[in-house]
């Protein structure tokens, strides 16, 4: 899915959850945010700080009993999130391969090169 430019009504009540950001304390502009998904009352935004440059990914989720959202600060482009979402999934097979492969450093490194 394409991030789009365009916000919903609630979106701008979740966002002022997350209005400054967190390292530089400046306002974040509307214009730098991207809304990645939105399903239902769940929305999930990429926002950048146009003082500071850092960026955050915030979880909007509007209830019957209000607005909250959780927001991780972030070095990924709107870009990299669609790219990540849109990626398969880690299966346990996986992980257990890549354990069994750190169990040796050198077929790892091998492994890599």
């Amino acid at each position: 899915m394409k991030s789009k430019k365009i916000p919903s009504v609630d979106y701008f009540e979740g966002l002022k959850l997350i209005a400054t950001c967190p390292l530089c304390d400046a306002a974040y502009d509307p214009v730098t945010v991207r809304i990645i998904e939105e399903r239902d009352d769940i929305r999930v935004v990429h926002v950048t700080c146009q003082k500071c440059m850092s960026a955050v990914v915030a979880l909007i989720m509007t209830t019957p009993m209000g607005v909250s959202s959780v927001a991780l600060m972030t070095d990924c482009t709107p870009e990299d999130v669609d790219r990540v979402r849109s990626s398969e999934s880690v299966t346990l097979d996986d992980a257990l391969d890549l354990h069994e492969m750190l169990k040796r450093p050198a077929t790892f490194v091998k492994q890599l090169i």
